[in-house]
C-alpha cells in the first residue's frame, strides 16, 4: 500500500479542508466584517467636506462682474493665488469673521487645501472638517476674505478674481470609506479563515 505523503497538501485536500470547517470560515468572515462596520460608523470620526470654485482672470469689466481673460497671465497667477487663499494673514482674517458671527471656530492648516485641474483658470477651495455645518462656514469665510483683500495684497487696481459658488453644508463623509473598509476586511478575513482552515487540516494529517 503506498505511504501517503503528509508533508505536501493536494487542491482538493484544501477544498475539503475548507468544506469541513465551513462554519469556522463563516463565523471569523462576519465577525470581523462585524467589527469593521462598527467601528467605521461609531469609533472613527467622520470627515467632513466644503468646497469652493473661484476663478482667476486677467481682469474684470467695468461693472465687475464679468471676467476677461488672457488663459497664459492667469494661469500665471495660479499658484501665488493659491498660497494666498491659504496664507495665515487670511486665515485670521477668516477667523475674526467667524468669532464676530458667534462661531470660536480656529482654521486647521493642515485641513484646508487648494486644487487646480490643469490648463484651468478656476481653483477649487477644500476645507475638511469633522463638523459639515463648520467645513462650509470655514470654507465660506476663506474665500469671502480671499474676494476682499486680493486686490489690495497683489496691488491692482482692477479685481482679476471671482467667487463662483458659495459652499454647502454636505452630510456624506469624505472619510472613511466604509464601504471600502469593509469590502476589504471582508476579504481579508475570508482569505485568513480559508488559510487557517487550511493550517489545521494539515497539522492533523502531521500528527497521523
Amino acid at each position: 500500500m503506498k505511504k501517503m505523503n503528509h508533508d505536501k497538501i493536494t487542491v482538493f485536500e484544501a477544498f475539503r479542508a475548507v468544506l469541513q470547517k465551513w462554519w469556522l470560515v463563516l463565523i471569523f468572515t462576519l465577525f470581523s466584517t462585524g467589527v469593521s462596520w462598527y467601528v467605521t460608523d461609531n469609533v472613527i470620526d467622520p470627515v467632513y467636506e466644503s468646497k469652493v470654485n473661484i476663478l482667476i482672470a486677467s481682469k474684470l469689466t467695468d461693472d465687475s462682474s464679468i471676467l476677461t481673460t488672457s488663459i497664459d497671465d492667469s494661469l500665471k497667477l495660479i499658484n501665488t493665488y493659491s498660497d494666498i487663499l491659504t496664507s495665515s494673514y487670511i486665515f485670521k482674517s477668516a477667523e475674526q469673521e467667524l468669532s464676530l458671527d458667534g462661531h470660536d471656530l480656529i482654521i486647521d492648516p493642515e485641513l484646508v487645501k487648494v486644487t487646480n485641474i490643469e490648463n484651468s483658470q478656476v481653483i477649487t477651495l477644500v476645507v475638511q472638517n469633522q463638523n459639515a455645518t463648520e467645513a462650509a462656514l470655514i470654507a465660506g469665510e476663506i474665500s469671502k476674505a480671499f474676494d476682499n483683500k486680493v486686490q489690495t495684497i497683489m496691488g491692482l487696481r482692477e479685481k482679476n478674481a471671482k467667487v463662483l459658488n458659495k459652499p454647502t453644508i454636505n452630510h456624506d463623509p469624505v472619510s472613511p470609506n466604509h464601504i471600502m473598509i469593509i469590502s476589504i476586511t471582508f476579504l481579508l478575513a475570508l482569505i485568513a479563515s480559508i488559510w487557517f482552515s487550511i493550517f489545521i487540516h494539515f497539522v492533523k494529517l502531521q500528527k497521523k
